[in-house]
């Protein structure tokens, strides 16, 4: 039998977020022309994530291909820093999830 995850919502940086519980907020990274970056924490794991959403992403086909673009090269991402790309496509917004690791100077 499939479990299904339950979401929550919340609001940074002006937009709304619904993601799996299991991810709590830590704090909003950044936000651009395409979308608004978090910080989160996976309580299941224990892993920091940044998480992406992309508001409006298949208004424009343009943006569509680009999107879809940068999906596919962060999952080919080679980098001792970033792993575990996920990415969440729905008809209005595209969501992506990169686990960060942290990074010794």
């Amino acid at each position: 039998m499939k479990s299904y995850e339950t979401y929550h919502t919340f609001k940074a940086s002006g937009q709304q977020f619904e993601i799996p519980e299991r991810y709590k907020l830590i704090r909003p990274i950044g936000h651009g022309a395409y979308g608004v970056v978090i910080s989160a924490k996976d309580e299941v794991t224990g892993k920091e994530f940044a998480i992406k959403k992309i508001r409006r992403a298949f208004d424009d086909r343009v943006d569509a291909k680009r999107i879809l673009r940068e999906i596919k090269l962060m999952k080919k991402l080679d980098h001792e820093n970033v792993r575990d790309c996920i990415a969440i496509l729905s008809t209005d917004s595209a969501w992506i999830a990169v686990r960060v690791e942290e990074a010794s100077i």
